[in-house]
C-alpha cells in the first residue's frame, strides 16, 4: 500500500500561500506521508515537516476524540458527550426503560422480564392493587 495522498482540484479557490498547507497550486500533485501502519489514522500536524502525522492504531474499543486546538488527537475508552441522540430506545440491559414514549398520567412498573410498563391512566377516587 503506498502512503501518498492525491489531491484533486475541486473548483477554482484562490492560493492562499499559507506555509505548510497544500493549497489549490498544490491539488493535483502526490504529497508522501511515510511511517503510516495499516489502521493507523492521519491527522494535521503543523509541526511536521510534510504538515501531517499519524495516530497508531492500537487502541481496541476505544474512539478517536479531538483533545483540543493544536493538540493531536487521541483514543478514550469512555469519551464525554454533551449531547446523544438515539435512533431506537435504550434497551433494559444498557440502562434505559426500553420504550421510546410512555401514556400520560400513568403509573410507571417494571418487572423482571423486560422493558418497563404503564397503566392506564386511573380513574378519579381510585387506589392501584
Amino acid at each position: 500500500m503506498s502512503n501518498i495522498v492525491l489531491h484533486k482540484t475541486l473548483s477554482a479557490i484562490a492560493d492562499l500561500g499559507v506555509a505548510g498547507e497544500i493549497g489549490p497550486g498544490e491539488w493535483g500533485q502526490e504529497h508522501s506521508f511515510g511511517q503510516g501502519a495499516l489502521g493507523s489514522l492521519l491527522y494535521r500536524d503543523t509541526g511536521q515537516s510534510d504538515g501531517a502525522n499519524w495516530l497508531a492504531n492500537v487502541a481496541v474499543g476505544q474512539v478517536v476524540v479531538s483533545t483540543g486546538v493544536a493538540t493531536a488527537p487521541a483514543y478514550s475508552a469512555s469519551p464525554s458527550l454533551t449531547s446523544l441522540t438515539l435512533s431506537t430506545a435504550l434497551g433494559v440491559a444498557s440502562g434505559g426503560t426500553g420504550v421510546a414514549t410512555f401514556t400520560s398520567n400513568g403509573v410507571v412498573y417494571g418487572n423482571a422480564a423486560g422493558v418497563l410498563q404503564v397503566t392506564a391512566q386511573g380513574a378519579a377516587n381510585t387506589v392501584l392493587t
